[in-house]
């Protein structure tokens, strides 16, 4: 929305241009009748491009005086003048609207319309020349922002945004209400709302854990001294083995007779099997080698 300075205590409304390639639009719907009172961020009016219906938002707070392009208006050039705005608390019925409207809201023939269309794109293009609202160089934003406050940025030429602008939202994101609130057109982001968040308590639940939960005291820096204590006692706690305890009675002869069993399997005899003499089991080794060969 584009607004010229104030003529006959009235502000103009000219078409917004939704996009930097648009130069025509259709006007869907009007948000608002002559006499409503409007706030800052508040929807005026939809406007249709020839991809998607968009929201036209007000800048500052106001009342909207008259308007001259109805709802539903096809082809409507950029630029072009489709209302009066008057500021809150203003006598509508004392206002006196400038001379353009008379023109454009009563009747007149084709070769009229035409004259006053021409007049109405000088007076528009000289106005435009002397208080343009688009910056002409482009805003960059470290972080991906909202759309509203991205159009908001480059309408009003803000640069290093992130800097200058302090994020309410979640997680310090920026709001469109952080940024009408920089510029002094609100007095704070959070509206009508209230700043403060709701919290658990608040609600009859129990507090989180992480709440609850003491803050843990800072650690001490360890000396000299008691950082040699502790890797001495390190190193002695690696140098001590654990004693493992056996509960099974055992023998070396036993032990070493366990590996010479010899480790059969299938159709042997079973008096191979569980010897433990020597000479029994020497014996039994023959008596299998001799099998082995026949």
């Amino acid at each position: 929305m584009s607004t010229a300075a104030a003529r006959l205590a009235v502000h103009k409304m000219t078409m917004p241009a939704m996009s930097p390639t648009m130069e025509k639009g259709n006007l869907g719907s009007w948000k608002v009748k002559e006499g409503d009172k409007f706030s800052a961020g508040d929807v005026l009016l939809e406007v249709e491009t020839d991809k998607a219906m968009m929201d036209v938002e007000a800048d500052d707070d106001g009342v909207m005086a008259k308007i001259l392009v109805p709802s539903g208006s096809k082809d409507v050039s950029v630029n072009k003048l489709i209302a009066y705005l008057a500021e809150e608390g203003d006598d509508l019925s004392s206002l006196e609207l400038p001379k353009e409207q008379e023109s454009s809201s009563a009747p007149a023939s084709q070769s009229d319309s035409k004259r006053s269309q021409t007049s109405e794109s000088t007076s528009e293009t000289q106005v435009n020349s002397s208080s343009t609202n688009a910056p002409s160089k482009h805003i960059s934003f470290k972080h991906t922002q909202l759309p509203s406050v991205m159009r908001l940025a480059q309408q009003n030429a803000i640069e290093n945004l992130e800097d200058s602008v302090k994020g309410t939202g979640l997680h310090g994101l920026i709001t469109k209400g952080d940024v009408l609130a920089h510029l002094g057109k609100v007095k704070s982001p959070f509206g009508t709302a209230s700043s403060k968040r709701t919290k658990l308590t608040d609600m009859g639940l129990p507090p989180s854990e992480s709440a609850a939960a003491p803050e843990k005291a800072p650690m001490k820096a360890l000396t000299a001294d008691e950082e040699r204590k502790l890797i001495i006692d390190g190193l002695v706690q690696l140098t001590r083995r654990p004693t493992i305890a056996s509960t099974t009675a055992a023998s070396i002869d036993s032990i070493f007779n366990a590996y010479n069993e010899p480790k059969l399997s299938g159709d042997i005899a079973p008096e191979f099997m569980g010897t433990t003499d020597k000479s029994s089991s020497k014996a039994s080794l023959d008596r299998l080698y001799e099998d082995l060969l026949h």
